[in-house]
């Protein structure tokens, strides 16, 4: 009897052991390097999909604001707010470097910002607002890197907007 309490107890230290041991690996997100060169790895799952001048855009956009309704818990909400963000970006980077059509590609940049900003508006929780931080971040350099992609006339534009989303973080 007293060697499998002692063995039950070794077990339970170990356990104890190993989930203090393995918290920061699975709590701490590196941040991405802005090495790396595509939206898709950047985003993932997030694809451009339907874009602004697309037939059936409009209908993509009733059905994100029907989810954005029926949405009640903020914590989610804010999310799904950050996510349309990425969506947006996504899509104004395709129309930027392969339709060549800034600005439209500016305009979509618009409701990212609206997005993003909604999603820091929904969050006055400090913890909840660490992964909106990093994605906000992830956001800002991503845009500096897509005002490379602009004529000069509209570099400012997209700069402003990475300006804007590193501002929300401080």
């Amino acid at each position: 009897m007293f060697i499998s309490v002692k063995i039950i107890f070794s077990l339970l230290l170990i356990l104890l052991w190993i989930s203090i041991v393995s918290v920061p690996v699975f709590a701490s997100t590196p941040l991405p390097s802005m090495s790396v060169k595509s939206s898709y790895e950047l985003f993932y799952p997030i694809v451009a999909g339907k874009i602004p001048g697309d037939k059936w855009y409009g209908l993509k956009i009733f059905r994100e604001k029907a989810v954005g309704i029926f949405l009640f818990d903020v914590i989610k909400k804010s999310q799904y707010y950050m996510s349309l963000s990425k969506k947006r970006l996504v899509e104004a980077e395709k129309l930027i470097t392969e339709k060549k059509d800034y600005q439209l590609g500016i305009k979509t940049l618009e409701e990212s910002d609206k997005n993003l900003k909604t999603a820091w508006l929904l969050l006055v929780n400090e913890d909840a607002n660490n992964e909106l931080k990093t994605d906000t971040l992830i956001e800002a350099d991503f845009l500096t890197r897509l005002a490379n992609e602009v004529p000069p006339e509209s570099k400012s534009k997209v700069n402003s907007y990475s300006e804007i989303a590193r501002g929300l973080i401080k």
